[in-house]
């Protein structure tokens, strides 16, 4: 297990393998002028992208997969921000850039690969 992360407060463990991944990515956006020209739109300085793996341990009351699904039906259908604490403490506004998807482990736990990005608020 790496460090844990936090959602709007939820705690879960993410794995060493594959590793955590950080990531920071401009808030650019580049379009053509009627001219052929190309222009830059600066919205904001760099923003943050995490991806993890993580793992719920379905044991225990509530077993780590409620918590989960839980917190996901307050997102409504992922359209909602939440508050996000990376695995070195840095917490952000986030999103979800690519949808979960939960898969299972060879002893019934869920592994759900996750990416976020950092939303300005």
């Amino acid at each position: 297990m790496a460090q844990n992360i936090s959602m709007d407060g939820n705690s879960f463990k993410t794995m060493k393998n594959p590793a955590p991944e950080r990531q920071d990515i401009s808030a650019v956006s580049w379009r053509k002028t009627p001219g052929g020209k190309e222009i830059a739109t600066k919205w904001a300085g760099v923003l943050r992208r995490r991806g993890y793996r993580i793992w719920l341990e379905c044991a225990g009351s509530p077993d780590d997969e409620t918590i989960w699904d839980t917190f996901i039906v307050t997102l409504s259908d992922l359209s909602t921000t939440f508050s996000f604490i990376d695995h070195r403490g840095a917490s952000f506004t986030a999103r979800f850039l690519t949808d979960p998807v939960k898969m299972s482990d060879e002893v019934d736990d869920i592994l759900i690969d996750v990416e976020v990005i950092e939303v300005l608020t």
